[in-house]
């Protein structure tokens, strides 16, 4: 086996129908071994029947397996056999069209690691990443971070391409707003606030500061682009504020 490709989903029977068509149609190398690894994460439409319906196509060598636990982290990098696993996601970087090293790390992004790198380095953190319908994010910076803190080259390769679908409810605004306050708690979640912070209530008060400085700001700003921009910071702050207070300090 040289290569398995994850792909995990929660009730996105149709787009999975639409992602396997597509994968059915590319040219595959002569002489590869690989394996699609479909990750079923909880779903309960009908994606087990859309992977069924696939198997018995048999163009692609699928395997289907079924993560109880709700949450991508846990089911991103599933029983992989191949030295390569490759995670189907969101291109994120454009540098180009040249192979160059990624000095950050990656966020999003139809992303292959050698299998030894999960052994080494762990595995996506359960605490981030898309939970069923939650807008969670980060599971993928933190691992990045971790392999570039012990040396390990990342590489932006620029044909590895995918085309990837928008849904129509992620162009409406109360997408972005809930997308901007799970990125405020993935941030505090990742990079947590110091004990030393002066806190209000349990709050730390720079983040309370922040937040009313960026709702006096909408509510005076005269463009509505000006006021939206304003109106996700303080989005961004509200849930930077609710993970900081669930991880005060408590009294031993």
């Amino acid at each position: 086996m040289n290569l398995s490709v994850i792909l995990c989903t929660y009730n996105r029977a149709t787009l999975l129908e639409n992602a396997l068509r597509s994968l059915e149609q590319i040219r595959q190398p002569a002489g590869l071994a690989w394996e699609l690894v479909l990750v079923d994460n909880n779903s309960s439409d009908d994606t087990k029947a859309v992977v069924d319906a696939a198997i018995r196509r048999g163009t692609l060598p699928c395997r289907y397996v079924f993560e109880p636990r709700q949450g991508k982290s846990n089911a991103s990098w599933y029983a992989e056999t191949g030295p390569y696993a490759l995670m189907t996601a969101i291109i994120r970087y454009q540098f180009g069209d040249q192979l160059k090293p990624v000095e950050k790390p990656p966020w999003g992004a139809n992303m292959a690691f050698r299998r030894d790198a999960f052994t080494r380095y762990g595995t996506f953190d359960p605490r981030l990443g898309p939970m069923g319908t939650t807008l969670m994010r980060g599971e993928d910076v933190v691992l990045g971070r971790r392999m570039l803190a012990a040396g390990e080259r990342l590489l932006y390769v620029p044909d590895a391409i995918v085309y990837h679908p928008v849904e129509p409810q992620r162009l409406r605004k109360a997408y972005f707003q809930a997308y901007y306050y799970q990125h405020g708690r993935m941030e505090v979640r990742i990079n947590r606030v110091g004990l030393e912070a002066v806190r209000w209530l349990g709050v730390p008060r720079h983040l309370v500061r922040a937040l009313l400085i960026n709702v006096a700001r909408w509510l005076t700003a005269l463009r509505s682009s000006r006021r939206f921009y304003y109106r996700l910071e303080c989005a961004l702050m509200l849930g930077k504020i609710v993970e900081a207070y669930q991880q005060r300090p408590r009294p031993k």
